[in-house]
């Protein structure tokens, strides 16, 4: 079962991570402790994935560039985006001490638990490092496994934070070695000026409600981003095959 929070504060700076989910210390931290919580010094092995002591925990449903992964700035020259979301989350774990809730009996492929991390900082601040990474634009929602953190990408991907302001490989396509001459841009798809009735900025698939509707939006309106996997199917919370071939005449 997932942890109530309370309301949080979401500050605007990079420089200052630990201020998008900051939560009153006494009721979540009592939770955390009561729970059983992994806690200590953290460091970033990578992006998305956190050593405490002789622990290796992956942050559950966020996914960040490899390690050796490049992206594009906005001026277009590459760089090394894998380290930079690695800078970006030892820059959070360096702000106090670490409590990671795991998510029940939950592992990855590699067996390391998966859980939900907060930072206690100064003034018994409660930062949630999940959230954070996502909000400052430094990992994305991996909604293959869960679509909580989409409206905090969806606010990334509007404010151009992090690697939203250039042009980037999403993690998991990265990794199954799609990797195209030149990165897809970190921005919703242009509409075909023929689609008149495709929205003007792409959905997200929580907001999707059939699979006819996916089908139209992946295959008319040139969202390619609906399939996250790459497997060729939209939406999976809604569409559970391939779109059928478009009609053509």
């Amino acid at each position: 079962m997932r942890l109530s929070q309370p309301p949080h504060v979401i500050l605007v700076s990079l420089g200052a991570l630990a201020a998008c989910a900051v939560f009153l210390i006494s009721p979540l931290l009592a939770q955390v402790a009561q729970r059983g919580a992994i806690e200590g010094i953290g460091k970033a092995k990578d992006g998305d994935s956190i050593i405490v002591g002789d622990t290796e925990i992956r942050l559950a449903g966020i996914d960040a560039p490899e390690a050796d992964q490049l992206c594009q700035n906005s001026f277009g020259q590459s760089y090394p985006c894998g380290t930079k979301a690695t800078v970006a989350l030892q820059d959070i774990l360096s702000k106090g001490k670490l409590y990671c809730q795991t998510r029940g009996v939950d592992v990855d492929v590699y067996g390391r638990p998966l859980a939900e991390c907060w930072i206690l900082g100064k003034g018994g601040s409660m930062t949630n490092v999940n959230e954070v990474m996502v909000r400052a634009g430094m990992a994305f929602a991996f909604t293959k496994y869960s679509e909580e953190y989409t409206e905090l990408e969806a606010l990334a991907e509007r404010q151009k934070a992090g690697l939203w302001a250039g042009k980037f490989e999403f993690p998991w396509a990265y990794r199954e070695g799609q990797r195209p001459t030149q990165p897809p841009q970190g921005q919703p798809i242009p509409m075909p000026r023929e689609a008149a009735n495709c929205p003007p900025v792409r959905p997200y698939c929580k907001s999707v409600r059939s699979c006819e509707r996916a089908c139209f939006l992946f295959q008319q309106c040139g969202y390619g981003a609906l399939d996250r996997d790459n497997d060729g199917i939209p939406c999976e919370n809604v569409c559970r095959k391939k779109c059928p071939p478009i009609k053509k005449g």
